[in-house]
């Protein structure tokens, strides 16, 4: 038995995001497909638990690429059990005691992994402080979204995002679907 699978030579989104300032327009249209892959996930009953920018691969035709089910779990079942995670992207409910996750976990995910092609670093990461483990699970729980420092991100993707990574899972959008449709709003909205 062997798995064949598309060979991504383009460098991914964990190796440009630090790197490059990504344009909002590429921010959205990833953002759209990259949601549109999720939602096809939890479709089928899978949660993915780990999207981050180092699991997007870009194809040779230039298409973001959902890589790393290596922890995903099945919906319905005990999805927070044995819950490996990224701590940057992790919403803070999976960061708990007693880690409880369920579609909105992914959800906030990627809105972190939004954030962090607009910011160009993780969304609770302070440039110039201390930025351990204990430091971003304190940030992620406790303070507030930072705004992205750029000109050019409108006040209706940062408050796509905002609402995205509520601390409140309730206040969330439902479905990565929604998601994907409130990208498009603001793709709309700028022409």
């Amino acid at each position: 038995p062997y798995l064949v699978m598309e060979y991504c030579s383009r460098p991914g989104l964990g190796s440009r995001y630090r790197a490059e300032r990504i344009t909002v327009t590429e921010a959205l249209r990833t953002g759209v497909r990259l949601a549109s892959a999720v939602e096809a996930a939890h479709r089928l009953g899978i949660l993915h638990r780990d999207i981050k920018p180092a699991n997007i691969l870009t194809t040779d035709y230039g298409y973001p690429a959902l890589t790393d089910f290596g922890i995903a779990a099945t919906m319905g079942g005990d999805s927070a059990a044995g819950t490996g995670m990224s701590i940057p992207w992790s919403p803070p409910e999976l960061l708990a005691e007693d880690p409880q996750g369920d579609v909105r976990g992914d959800v906030y995910s990627l809105g972190a992994t939004i954030y962090s092609m607009l910011a160009g670093r993780s969304p609770f990461e302070v440039p110039g402080q201390p930025n351990g483990p204990a430091d971003l699970i304190n940030r992620i729980e406790r303070s507030p979204l930072p705004n992205i420092d750029r000109d050019d991100v409108p006040a209706g993707l940062q408050a796509l995002l905002a609402r995205t990574m509520s601390k409140d899972p309730v206040r969330r959008y439902p479905t990565a679907y929604a998601v994907a449709q409130a990208l498009q709003q603001v793709e709309r909205s700028m022409g």
